[in-house]
């Protein structure tokens, strides 16, 4: 839980900077979401799909208009599959990532695709009767791949929509997940 409020602390100071610095500069992208992350391959046996929440922000490249550079923050958490007591798995996104704007600059509705190389913080517990807790925890390195749409009303906040799919590069094999991602853009 200190994990998910040191993000949210994270999404919130996001929030009250787009609102000051959109104003003055057309080029800051910046989005909050909600995720539906459900686990892919071996990482689906163990456990199953959960909640989550995070931050996009992306500068515009003078330059080069339709690339952006900036990062993506954010907190996964795993239920556990029902062979067992209970327990879960929960992931903190550390990506610095590029975004490519597949729609002109000024256009209300527009698509890209985003991919970002990062740091994956994880923390798994496995609860079973009449045993000690099974914790375990790491942090190892991963990528991310999607595209979304973005519909951004002039004046206003707008939508967007993205599913990222993510392969963290665990040492025994690769954690893979897929988060579908809605939000709010700034």
């Amino acid at each position: 839980m200190k994990r998910f409020s040191v993000v949210m602390c994270v999404v919130l100071g996001v929030c009250m900077i787009a609102t000051t610095s959109d104003a003055q500069f057309n080029i800051l992208d910046i989005d909050v979401n909600l995720s539906y992350p459900m686990p892919q391959g071996d990482f689906a046996d163990g456990y199953k799909a959960g909640f989550g929440a995070g931050a996009d922000v992306f500068v515009g490249l003078p330059m080069l208009s339709a690339l952006k550079l900036g990062g993506r923050v954010a907190y996964n958490r795993f239920g556990v599959e029902d062979i067992v007591d209970g327990g879960n798995m929960s992931i903190i996104e550390i990506l610095p990532s590029a975004r490519f704007e597949i729609s002109p600059p000024m256009s209300p509705v527009g698509g890209f695709a985003q991919l970002g190389v990062g740091l994956y913080n994880w923390s798994s517990t496995i609860e079973m009767k009449g045993l000690p807790d099974a914790e375990d925890d790491g942090a190892d390195f991963g990528i991310c791949v999607g595209a979304g749409v973005k519909v951004k009303i002039p004046g206003s906040v707008g939508l967007m929509a993205m599913p990222l799919y993510h392969i963290i590069f665990t040492e025994d094999e690769k954690t893979n997940y897929l988060s579908l991602n809605v939000g709010v853009i700034f």
